[in-house]
């Protein structure tokens, strides 16, 4: 590892930058997190982990130009448990 990587920081922070508030959460239901997982599997072929399509099923509510959101980890270890879930009628939160 390059000693640049061991070394902390020598420059400071913005005034106020530790302070201010940099994320909030808002509760969301399981049904809304499996329509964002249906709809990005249907319109791009991409199954998404279950957590990612509750950030997906968030950025719809958003008033944004641009959103990016992270698609990480694997949909078909969660394709099971979100089909059985959408049988149910999608009310189930299963994480």
């Amino acid at each position: 590892m390059s000693g640049a990587c061991r070394r902390p920081s020598s420059t400071r922070p913005p005034a106020g930058a530790l302070s201010a508030p940099r994320h909030s959460r808002r509760a969301l239901s399981g049904a809304a997190a499996l329509a964002a997982f249906q709809d990005l599997a249907r319109t791009e072929g991409i199954i998404p982990a279950l957590e990612p399509a509750h950030a997906l099923a968030r950025a719809r509510d958003l008033d944004a130009e641009l959103i990016l959101v992270c698609l990480s980890g694997r949909g078909d270890k969660d394709l099971a448990e979100a089909l059985a879930a959408l049988q149910l009628g999608g009310e189930t939160d299963p994480r």
